[in-house]
């Protein structure tokens, strides 16, 4: 390739960098002669450059990863992130000592399963919002997810709507019923809340006639803040609990 001056070194670089996305054996040659030949200058660089771009040419991209601060980053910005077709893997939440607090199972941008203590799947995202903690995540992408506890695909955003909503419901709950009050039966018969499964309300009623408060009601029941403390605020507002 002779060159007469830098109008012939422009247009060799322009040819050089439209070449890079042409997988053509002879390409490859052409710019592997270009990139030996003028190995210390402009076009040997571009060349390079070229044959690297070549390199990946049909090749899957490399999966995303991600890790950082919770609390900069904070988590509905990184639940959004994940809410993506390239988001397959693990998501881990670990605390500021570095043990790993919950997992989240992700598959196309999908939850298909999750664990933060005896809470699992939906909840581990609500759970999450509603009492978020200081800490760091690591998100590894894993194509086959086979040996993890999955089920169901579950948008993303919608948990992440409703999680919002229960985090501001908790807080006017735990108002009305704060974490360490212990609270007893009136007499006066309890009513069920909208929505509500009954078994559930069962087993919360037999945890707090055992004494226990409504922060370990919570710490024994498999799901989230929200549903324990919604449900002994409303049986405390209509009067058949009192502390």
């Amino acid at each position: 390739m002779g060159l007469g001056g830098r109008k012939d070194e422009d247009k060799a670089l322009s040819l050089i960098g439209a070449l890079a996305g042409t997988p053509l054996p002879e390409v490859r040659v052409v710019l592997q002669e270009i990139a030996t030949t003028y190995a210390d200058g402009k076009l040997g660089a571009a060349a390079a450059k070229s044959l690297q771009a070549l390199a990946l040419v049909g090749k899957p991209p490399p999966p995303p990863t991600l890790s950082g601060d919770l609390e900069l980053f904070a988590l509905p910005n990184l639940l959004q992130t994940l809410n993506q077709p390239t988001f397959t893997g693990i998501l881990s939440l670990m605390n500021k000592e570095g043990s790993t607090q919950a997992t989240l199972v992700v598959a196309g941008g999908e939850l298909v399963g999750g664990q933060y203590g005896q809470v699992r799947d939906a909840h581990v995202i609500y759970q999450l919002l509603e009492k978020p903690f200081p800490g760091t995540f690591a998100f590894v992408s894993r194509a086959d997810l086979s040996g993890e506890r999955v089920g169901a695909a579950m948008p993303v955003f919608p948990l992440l709507m409703e999680g919002v909503r229960r985090h501001d419901e908790l807080r006017r709950a735990a108002a009305v019923v704060p974490d360490g009050v212990r609270l007893k039966a009136t007499g006066k018969p309890r009513t069920t809340v909208p929505d509500e499964d009954s078994d559930f309300e069962t087993l919360l009623w037999t945890e707090v006639a055992a004494g226990r408060t409504a922060l370990e009601c919570e710490a024994r029941i498999a799901t989230d803040s929200y549903r324990v403390r919604r449900l002994l605020a409303h049986w405390v507002e209509e009067g058949a609990l009192a502390a």
